[in-house]
């Protein structure tokens, strides 16, 4: 499109005539699948799950900035690239049991990996001096977790306990710097509920 600006530093006035280009083009994919298994072991309630999901995501995407003046002599010109990869995998395995009269016994694991890789670079030609960005971004990120849960009852009274102990394991490095984080949580939890009659 053509834009019109006014010279007021001109006596007449005169406007000055330029010419905007702006043009953006994104190229990406997309993949992705999932999978799941269950396992009944006969009439005992006794079950074995096992789940997975994966997906991917990689953008290309360039933009440029570029205005000129009638006579086709270059103003203004800046151009950026987005560079992005995203990985994600997650695994999840879990076992349910009967225990006692009303109770069961629930464990599992779960896995979660995550991978981020992202370049960024702009490029502002003109007018001179030319400025040049870079920037780079590596993400890495693992999370482990082991957990179990216990559901019993006592008279009209139901409670769940459970606790979870997770591994996170992060890297993330830009500009150079690394940066580390590694650490073990345990996460308890109670759930309880009272059963009352219809009177109440």
């Amino acid at each position: 499109w053509a834009t019109t600006t006014l010279n007021t530093s001109s006596p007449q006035n005169t406007p000055i005539l330029n010419t905007a280009t702006d043009g953006n083009n994104r190229q990406g994919s997309y993949g992705g699948a999932d999978a799941s298994y269950e396992h009944k072991f006969g009439s005992t309630n006794k079950i074995l799950s096992i789940s997975s999901l994966w997906n991917t995501v990689k953008l290309y995407d360039q933009y440029l900035n570029l205005i000129n003046d009638l006579g086709g002599k270059e103003q203004i010109k800046q151009s950026t690239l987005l560079d992005k990869t995203y990985y994600n995998l997650q695994l999840n395995a879990d076992y349910i049991t009967p225990t006692g009269k009303d109770g069961n016994l629930e464990i599992g694991y779960q896995l979660s990996l995550n991978k981020e890789h992202e370049t960024y670079h702009s490029d502002l030609s003109n007018p001179p001096p030319p400025v040049v960005t870079n920037q780079k971004i590596q993400f890495n990120g693992v999370i482990q977790a082991g957990y179990g849960t216990w559901q019993f009852k006592f008279k009209r009274l139901n409670l769940k306990v459970g606790l979870r102990a997770e591994n996170l394991n992060r890297k993330m490095i830009t500009l150079g710097n690394r940066y580390l984080l590694n650490r073990f949580d345990l996460y308890p939890s109670l759930n309880s509920s009272f059963k009352i009659d219809s009177t109440q």
